[in-house]
């Protein structure tokens, strides 16, 4: 796929998960067209930065680091990559510390006996 084709494939993900996001109910918004980092892909997610992926490869590991990079940079919460493939569902992909603190914050744990083993 051309650099143009990517871009505009990238976009239009940015657009869909926006749409599919606000219809949940949440006022989500991608950035600017061509914005080349300088802001979030998408904003709106009070507490998670947004890294949005539509692509047919997965390099879960290497865009799990820009999301990270990105979150830190902009301060906008907890890093989770959105990504989907061709005629596949949107999935998110965070490091489990991090969907662990959201999941507390909606089921506090019945004991604080649990320690986190492996890494983040």
């Amino acid at each position: 796929m051309s650099g143009r084709a990517s871009q505009r494939k990238g976009r239009g993900g940015e657009k869909e998960l926006a749409g599919i996001l606000r219809n949940y109910g949440y006022d989500v918004r991608p950035g600017a067209p061509l914005n080349y980092g300088r802001e979030p892909d998408l904003t709106g997610l009070t507490g998670v930065h947004i890294e949005c992926k539509r692509c047919e490869q997965l390099r879960l590991s290497e865009w799990m680091m820009q999301a990270a990079a990105d979150a830190e940079r902009f301060g906008d919460g907890l890093p989770a990559v959105f990504h989907r493939a061709n005629r596949q569902n949107w999935r998110v992909t965070m490091a489990l510390s991090d969907w662990m603190q959201l999941y507390r914050s909606y089921h506090p744990p019945h004991s604080s006996n649990h320690k986190e083993t492996g890494t983040g």
